[in-house]
């Protein structure tokens, strides 16, 4: 029995009923619509995660993550992706998500139109439970489907868009060094007016649209950078 639910989870991720970076049914709800006991899911459950396919979550549940997805673009992983970090207990905080129009600046900044809709999204992370930067990020509905069903805090914008089947090609990052604004600073748990260094990031797919546009601000005290980019692989710094 347990094989048949295996298959039939595995049927169901592959169809897209359950999407990557979503969360299936809990078990309890999976053994009531199977008629089986919990244990029988959690073992086609358990088979689906040594495989790659599922994701266990502490205390969130269990995500679709279909693995050879995830996209090797050093540069932007070395701005964008930063859970990874060892030794540290990294956590993002969801503050706010929505779809609204464009308005004519993120418009013109995006090559698509005002009256075009687009997620805004801003996070908090933090390191070892302490405030390090706040995000505010840009995507185009069109341009970037399903984003709006994916946890962006368990997964990085990176993997997202990989989830979505967006592969990105270029990234232009600027960095400012700006005084914090009131709000922003009680986020970071600093004063008004502390410094922070602040990314401002236009990504592209391999189409060459814009796909993301974001503002990112680091605490100066705790920021730090590195980079890694190879000839071959078409990404622009500016």
């Amino acid at each position: 029995m347990y094989r048949k639910i295996r298959e039939t989870l595995r049927t169901r991720i592959n169809s897209g009923e359950y999407a990557a970076g979503t969360a299936i049914p809990s078990e309890n709800s999976l053994a009531a619509s199977f008629d089986v006991a919990r244990l029988t899911v959690r073992r086609a459950v358990d088979a689906l995660v040594s495989e790659g396919l599922l994701l266990r979550v502490q205390g969130k549940g269990v995500y679709v993550v279909k693995p050879g997805t995830r996209q090797s673009l050093d540069l932007i992983a070395s701005f964008v992706d930063r859970r990874h970090v060892a030794g540290q207990d990294l956590e993002t905080r969801v503050l706010d998500r929505a779809i609204r129009a464009a308005g004519p600046y993120l418009a013109r900044l995006m090559g698509i139109k005002a009256a075009d809709e687009i997620n805004v999204i801003r996070r908090l992370d933090l390191v070892d439970k302490e405030p390090v930067s706040l995000e505010e990020t840009f995507v185009p509905v069109r341009r970037v489907p399903r984003l709006e069903g994916i946890d962006l805090s368990l997964f990085s914008l990176i993997e997202a868009f990989a989830f979505c089947g967006v592969r990105l090609s270029t990234a232009h990052v600027w960095l400012d060094v700006v005084p914090l604004e009131a709000h922003d600073a009680r986020l970071l748990d600093v004063g008004e007016g502390a410094p922070a260094v602040m990314r401002s990031m236009l990504v592209r797919d391999t189409r060459h649209r814009i796909v993301e546009y974001s503002r990112v601000y680091d605490l100066a005290s705790k920021a730090s950078y590195s980079m890694t980019y190879h000839g071959e692989d078409n990404i622009d710094l500016a």
